[in-house]
């Protein structure tokens, strides 16, 4: 059991016996007696703690990431809590980025740039244990008015929200104080699809036939581009079945889908063809061997000579068309498998309604309308077979 001690000058002090018999003072300060009781209950907890080998109470945990550094460093020297319990966030950052090996180039960078963004906010000092939820939504605020999107700020606070749930499963931090901001993926608001007349015109300017096939890929194949499109070898082209084999670095995680198997289609077969009768290659040479560099430049490039308005996420509006596409003719089941992603993912992001399709509703309906009027009137012989029958009855 701990006592208080009272000093001259309305200071006190806490006498504690450690589990290896030491007795041992922590010095308060001049604090209320009230305030003085609690903090002994808090030292009590974690000497319980420590005696019986198991973590102190929720309570106790809060109040050690609260308190100053001398009452910190207090108890650091007596032994009642790990030396390095509290963590600065510039430690957390470079801790969490250097273990996390698993990191694929693209995640790393989303996350790096998350972390430039807290350290530019908070720095690098600032203790992790004292960023409030009310801090963290003002640190939100702080990237939207810099001018960035919404959909850029859910994407920072969803790596702030990833970096302080590992530190909360590491007991450095009680609760993460970014967990109820915002980090959902917002619905795509792009309905561009692109049409069959405008893929002629856009690969018509391309350059060669890699930027020809790459654009297929895309738009008639629903590849990733430049993750899935530029691993193709000719390997995983089987033109006998028209099939086609695709690695997905983004799904490889997920056991069992660490590749596709997705169907040719007609545009895209031909491309394939006129590419491997242009420069024959070995079976493990890539299909397609562009850089992915500045790809989206040049595509915009491409449309503009085409006489058509870039758009866009120009890629993945060419991969979201081909979804839309192939959604109107195959069960959904089977183009979300082909295009390596769910059904929920797809009506959520992907499909979009195009023009040809509202027209064809409206052509269909307005036939339908006149076929109706037209069986909804009298047949011509109606009023014949009624004359005849008045005239019977007279």
């Amino acid at each position: 059991m701990a006592s208080i001690t009272n000093q001259p000058g309305g200071k006190r002090m806490i006498q504690i016996v450690l589990q290896d018999g030491r007795r041992t003072s922590i010095r308060l300060g001049k604090v209320s007696q009230r305030h003085a009781e609690l903090i002994k209950h808090h030292i009590e907890d974690l000497a319980s703690a420590q005696r019986v080998g198991q973590p102190p109470e929720p309570h106790t945990k809060h109040w050690v990431q609260s308190i100053d550094d001398k009452l910190r460093k207090s108890l650091e020297r007596c032994g009642l809590i790990d030396e390095g319990t509290v963590v600065s966030l510039g430690d957390l950052i470079d801790a969490y980025l250097e273990r996390r090996t698993d990191l694929k180039p693209k995640s790393r960078a989303y996350l790096s740039n998350a972390s430039d963004k807290l350290i530019a906010y908070f720095g690098r000092e600032k203790l992790i244990h004292t960023i409030s939820p009310a801090e963290a939504m003002d640190w939100r605020r702080w990237i939207l008015d810099q001018g960035l999107s919404e959909a850029t700020a859910r994407t920072y606070a969803r790596g702030a929200k990833q970096i302080f749930k590992d530190a909360v499963e590491r007991h450095n931090l009680q609760t993460n104080p970014f967990a109820k901001l915002p980090t959902g993926s917002l619905s795509n608001t792009n309905d561009r699809f692109l049409t069959h007349d405008e893929m002629t015109a856009i690969m018509d300017h391309c350059p060669d036939l890699a930027w020809r096939t790459l654009i297929a890929l895309c738009r008639f194949g629903g590849l990733r581009c430049p993750s899935e499109t530029h691993l193709i070898t000719w390997a995983d082209i089987d033109f006998e079945a028209r099939t086609m084999t695709v690695w997905s670095p983004k799904t490889e995680h997920h056991i069992g889908h660490e590749s596709r198997l997705t169907p040719i289609q007609p545009s895209l077969f031909t491309e394939l063809q006129r590419l491997r009768d242009e420069s024959p290659l070995p079976a493990d040479a890539p299909v397609i061997p562009l850089s992915r560099h500045n790809l989206h430049r040049k595509l915009a490039t491409i449309t503009r000579n085409a006489g058509i308005t870039p758009w866009n996420d120009p890629f993945h509006c060419l991969r979201r068309s081909c979804q839309t596409e192939w959604a109107q003719t195959y069960p959904e089941y089977a183009v979300a498998a082909w295009m390596g992603n769910s059904t929920v993912v797809a009506r959520r992001h992907y499909l979009k309604v195009p023009e040809s399709l509202i027209t064809q509703a409206t052509r269909q309906g307005l036939e339908g309308e006149k076929a109706m009027q037209k069986a909804m009137q009298y047949p011509p012989e109606l009023p014949r077979i009624a004359s005849q029958h008045r005239n019977r009855q007279k």
